[in-house]
C-alpha cells in the first residue's frame, strides 16, 4: 500500500506539471502534445487508484450535489404521473412568468430604475436564414429555449462524478474573488478534484472556472457538445487585423469554445466582448442583463444625472464626439484596471449600493434574460452584459 500511495503521488505531480505546461504553452507552444501526454498519464493513474480506492471513495461521498437549479429542473419531478402535455404546459407557464420578472428587484421602476425590455425567445431552433436576417445582421440578441437538451452533456454533466472520474487529477486554473476587476481577484491552479469537493460547495468562495478552453485540455468533452451551425454560417466582414487573419487561416471561421463552471452566486461584471457569442447554458441556471452598445445611447439616456458623482465621466472617441459613458467603463487613464476598457466599474449590479454609486447605469434601458438548463442566448459583439449564476452551473460560450 505504501508503494501504491507513492506511485499515485508521483503520477499526480507529473500530471499537474504537464497541465501547467499545457496552460502556459497553448497551441503554438505544443500544448496539444502535452495535453495528450497528460491524458495518458491520467489513465495510468486511474489504474493505480483502483488498487487504492479509499481516498477516492471519501471524495465521492462529499459530492452529494448536482449541477442543477432545483426550482427549475426538479419542478417536473413533483408528480411523475402527470402527463407530458401537462408538464410542458407548466414549463411554458413558468418560462413566461420568468420573462416578465425583473431579475434584480432593486432595479424596479418604483425604485428609480427602468422596467426591463424583452429579448425575443423561441421554443424551437431558428432557421439559419431567420437567425441571420432577424438577429445576426442587425446585431440583436435572442434566446432559444431547450437549445441543447439533445446534447449528451445536458444529462451527463449534471453529475459532478463525471468530471471527478475523468479529470479529477487534472490541474485547472480557477479564479477566486468577487470578479476579475476586483482587487481581491486571483488565479490558483488546483486539481479538478479539489475544485469540485472544496470550492463548488461554497457559494461565498468566489471560485470560478471561468472562460477556459477546457476542450483543448480535455478533448473528451467535445464528445458531449455540438458546435452550432450558426457559428459557421454567419460571418461578419472584418475590418482587418489579427482576428481577421486568424479566421482566414481557419477557413473563414475561428470559433473559441469557453467553459464556465462554478457555484451559485458567481458573477461576470458588466462588460463587452469583441466577438459574437452564442452562450449555451448546459446545466443549472443563470440570469443575464443586457445593454445596447454605448454608441447607440441617446441624449435621453443620459438625462437626470448626478454631476457630483465621482464615477460620472464622458469618453471622447477619435472624432472628438463625446459619447455618454452610462456603463462607467474603466478608461486608459483610470488609476486601476486601466486595461479593462471593456468592463464596467459597477461590478455586481445586484448589490443594493450600486444605484447610488452608478445612477446613470440604472436609468439606462436594459434587457433581462433568465437562462435555464438547455437554453441558448445570442449576445452580439459590443453588447454589454452582466451574468450571475442562480445555482451550481455549467455554460459554454461559442465566440466567433
Amino acid at each position: 500500500e505504501v508503494m501504491v500511495n507513492y506511485v499515485e503521488g508521483v503520477l499526480r505531480n507529473v500530471i499537474k506539471e504537464l497541465d501547467v505546461g499545457v496552460l502556459l504553452a497553448g497551441d503554438v507552444g505544443g500544448g496539444k502534445d502535452l495535453a495528450r501526454v497528460a491524458e495518458e498519464v491520467s489513465e495510468r493513474l486511474k489504474e493505480v487508484m483502483k488498487l487504492n480506492m479509499n481516498g477516492t471513495k471519501e471524495t465521492k461521498s462529499v459530492l452529494d450535489w448536482r449541477f442543477e437549479y432545483d426550482h427549475v429542473e426538479n419542478v417536473n419531478e413533483e408528480d411523475k404521473d402527470v402527463k407530458e402535455d401537462d408538464k410542458k404546459r407548466k414549463r411554458d407557464e413558468r418560462e413566461e412568468k420568468e420573462e416578465k420578472n425583473v431579475l434584480f428587484p432593486i432595479l424596479e421602476k418604483d425604485k428609480g430604475g427602468r422596467p426591463p425590455l424583452k429579448v425575443p425567445a423561441f421554443k424551437e431552433l431558428l432557421s439559419l436564414e431567420k437567425f441571420l436576417t432577424d438577429f445576426y445582421v442587425p446585431m440583436k440578441p435572442c434566446v432559444i429555449r431547450r437549445f441543447c437538451t439533445h446534447w449528451p452533456a445536458y444529462e451527463k454533466w449534471k453529475d459532478p462524478l463525471y468530471f471527478l472520474d475523468n479529470f479529477g487529477a487534472r490541474a485547472v486554473p480557477v479564479e477566486f474573488g468577487n470578479s476579475y476587476s476586483n482587487d481581491n481577484w486571483r488565479i490558483r491552479v488546483v486539481t479538478f478534484e479539489e475544485f469540485l469537493s472544496k470550492h463548488m460547495t461554497d457559494d461565498e468562495s468566489g471560485a470560478y472556472l471561468a472562460q477556459q478552453t477546457l476542450a483543448d485540455q480535455f478533448p473528451k468533452l467535445l464528445e458531449d457538445i455540438r458546435e452550432p451551425d450558426y457559428v459557421h454560417s454567419c460571418i461578419r466582414e472584418e475590418e482587418g487585423g489579427r482576428e481577421s487573419n486568424k479566421k482566414k487561416e481557419h477557413g473563414g471561421t475561428c470559433v473559441a469554445k469557453n467553459f464556465w463552471i462554478g457555484p451559485k452566486n458567481t458573477i461576470s461584471p458588466p462588460h463587452t466582448d469583441p466577438r459574437d457569442n452564442l452562450f449555451v447554458q448546459i446545466c443549472g441556471a443563470k440570469c443575464v442583463r443586457l445593454w445596447k452598445p454605448l454608441h447607440t445611447d441617446t441624449a435621453a439616456d443620459d438625462d437626470d444625472v448626478d454631476d457630483n458623482n465621482e464615477n460620472n465621466s464622458n469618453k471622447e472617441n477619435k472624432s472628438g464626439i463625446i459619447l455618454p459613458t452610462t456603463m462607467y467603463p474603466y478608461t486608459p487613464s483610470s488609476l486601476e484596471n486601466n486595461k479593462l476598457t471593456n468592463t464596467s466599474k459597477a461590478e455586481d449590479i445586484s448589490l443594493s449600493s450600486c444605484p447610488r454609486k452608478f445612477p446613470k447605469l440604472y436609468r439606462r434601458p436594459f434587457y433581462d434574460v433568465h437562462l435555464n438548463a438547455g437554453d441558448m442566448l445570442f449576445i452580439p459583439r459590443g453588447w454589454w452584459h452582466f451574468v450571475k449564476s442562480l445555482s451550481n452551473s455549467i455554460s459554454v460560450s461559442y465566440w466567433w
